[in-house]
């Protein structure tokens, strides 16, 4: 009685493997890597329209260790054209603008090329640096973007 008990367990046991790999085989990568996974997408093809949408809106931040950190969008800006008076300066058709996210306190993150999540936009890559504040309840990081305006870039 025994031997049919661990039989019936083994044989049930590898029927449960089966379904699984089978599910795993099946199920597109997205469902697997968890409920804040979006599609992921070149921070290239974001313009600064398109997250000046998002102003007070949460992004999750995976730092190295995988540690997850919320992150709210609270300032966009764009930059001035840095050689108004010469139109063929290199970076004179560059879209240029600044980015500040607030995160908590007991949560810091370091400068670093960041996985951010987020709901309309998407998974993708994004170097912050933090910065300094006086506010003793959040951290404040940034990212500023000095780069050749894309074409259709938009995303939102």
């Amino acid at each position: 009685q025994t031997i049919e008990f661990f039989v019936t367990t083994r044989r049930q046991f590898l029927s449960d493997c089966s379904t699984i790999a089978l599910a795993a085989g099946v199920a597109p990568a997205s469902v697997l890597a968890g409920p804040t996974r979006q599609r992921e997408v070149s921070i290239g093809r974001i313009d600064f329209a398109a997250f000046a949408e998002q102003l007070n809106t949460t992004f999750v931040v995976r730092d190295p260790l995988a540690v997850e950190v919320e992150l709210k969008l609270i300032k966009a800006t764009p930059r001035p054209v840095s050689h108004p008076g010469n139109p063929k300066a290199q970076d004179a058709a560059n879209e240029k603008f600044s980015l500040v996210f607030r995160g908590p306190r007991h949560q810091p993150l370091r400068q670093y090329n960041h996985q951010f999540d987020h709901a309309k936009l998407g998974t993708f890559a994004m170097l912050i640096v933090p910065v300094i504040a006086r506010d003793q309840e959040h951290f404040y990081y940034e990212a500023i973007f000095n780069r050749p305006a894309a074409q259709g870039a938009r995303m939102s």
